[in-house]
């Protein structure tokens, strides 16, 4: 009987701390989203891009294969770390510079010296839609790089990690990842 007590004194305790530590771990993730959605809020942010997935067809999958072969990467993920890809978002200002590894649909970039997406516009039809059971933040825009129309769809959650759709009217869809913070001073020029 005295083994029973004891038995029963101690799962309370640890039904106790594990309650304590459940409000502890909810009000912690409640702080973290407030945090993130006055970030994205501020109109004021940046996004240091980690990897591309590109959106690949047979013909796509077997040309990066090849190519990438020997550095690690695969045509499913190409690993862009420190690589200088971002998304920097200032009032109702965009400036993205974004590899594109994919399929061009329509040509009409002749003269262009680079392949990726160079965006440097107004952001138009800026919206933030909030999923309170997920703790994530949804922002959808769209931009112009001049020549092409983009429609760019940002999912950021409280681990301050985002993953990023970007639909092209001229590319193949491709998804990006990476991390959200404040934007960094001297950005002011956008």
């Amino acid at each position: 009987m005295n083994y029973l007590f004891k038995l029963l004194i101690i799962s309370s305790f640890i039904g106790v701390v594990s309650c304590k530590s459940s409000e502890v771990t909810n009000q912690k993730k409640a702080d973290q989203f407030v945090k993130l959605q006055e970030l994205i809020e501020s109109k004021s942010y940046q996004i240091d891009i980690n990897a591309i997935y590109p959106f690949n067809t047979a013909a796509t999958t077997q040309v990066l294969n090849n190519i990438l072969f020997q550095t690690g990467n695969s045509a499913a993920r190409i690993d862009v770390r420190g690589n200088g890809n971002y998304i920097k978002i200032s009032d109702d200002k965009v400036k993205a510079n974004l590899a594109f590894f994919g399929e061009r649909q329509i040509s009409g970039n002749y003269g262009r010296t680079d392949g990726g997406i160079q965006l440097d516009d107004s952001v138009q039809k800026y919206t933030v839609t909030k999923n309170d059971k997920k703790k994530t933040l949804s922002i959808k825009f769209n931009a112009n790089d001049g020549i092409e129309n983009f429609s760019v769809t940002i999912i950021a959650s409280i681990n301050m990690r985002v993953s990023i759709g970007v639909n092209s009217s001229h590319l193949n869809r491709i998804s990006y990842d990476g991390t959200i913070e404040t934007l960094e001073e001297g950005f002011n020029d956008l």
